[in-house]
């Protein structure tokens, strides 16, 4: 079911005229910091997609250069 989400939204993704990503930091309940990347975008009948497009485990300092 997961890898069947992931082919869709790699699809839809292609799609896209114009696109930007979000990136959203936080810590989970074990003290591990996570990197959500949201990607939006616009595709060529102005259709607006907006979905979560990864979560990264951040195993070093969540400085700038990290990211």
């Amino acid at each position: 079911m997961g890898e069947n989400l992931d082919k869709k939204l790699k699809y839809k993704i292609k799609s896209l005229l114009w696109y930007s990503l979000a990136v959203e930091e936080y810590t989970d309940k074990t003290d591990t910091a996570q990197l959500a990347i949201f990607i939006r975008g616009v595709d060529n009948s102005f259709n607006v997609l907006e979905e979560l497009f990864d979560v990264v485990s951040m195993t070093d300092r969540t400085n700038e250069e990290n990211i």
